[in-house]
């Protein structure tokens, strides 16, 4: 008898520098980022991107009015075809002033596709820390 599988956690890098992945989008955004795909929202490859090596996931907190809100990716596992991601937000600290400057949190995670077993198609499901479900999407992960 067998119990359930274990998710295996997948390893993964956030770029240092998001800014030439920032999508203007007045809501919040979740990509994956692939080969087939990154056309459909960039006119050219962001810089540093390695698509035939890499996947790309992205998360976008919509317009906030301060650089006091942010977004991290904690942990990236795979549970057969299934990717989670889980998000933090992290929030203005409440006695903290920040400038009144519009700006659009981000962060993108870089995943080299050999981390991903299996590969193919896969269901990726962006995940608050806190267990609420922000996205699903299906995307294609080539060997």
């Amino acid at each position: 008898m067998s119990g359930p599988k274990k998710s295996a956690a997948i390893p993964f890098r956030l770029l240092p520098d998001p800014g030439s992945w920032a999508i203007p989008s007045p809501e919040a955004l979740f990509l994956v980022l692939t080969e087939q795909n990154y056309q459909t929202y960039y006119p050219a490859a962001p810089e540093g991107a390695d698509f035939l090596q890499n996947v790309y996931l992205l998360a976008c907190w919509g317009i906030k009015p301060n650089p006091g809100y942010k977004l991290s990716i904690s942990q990236i596992a795979q549970h057969a075809r299934e990717v989670i991601i889980s998000i933090k937000f992290i929030e203005p600290e409440p006695p903290k002033f920040y400038p009144q400057v519009v700006t659009s949190p981000l962060v993108v995670s870089e995943v080299a596709k050999a981390a991903f077993s299996p590969r193919g198609l896969l269901t990726f499901i962006f995940m608050a820390e806190k267990g609420l479900e922000l996205a699903r999407l299906e995307t294609n992960v080539s060997p």
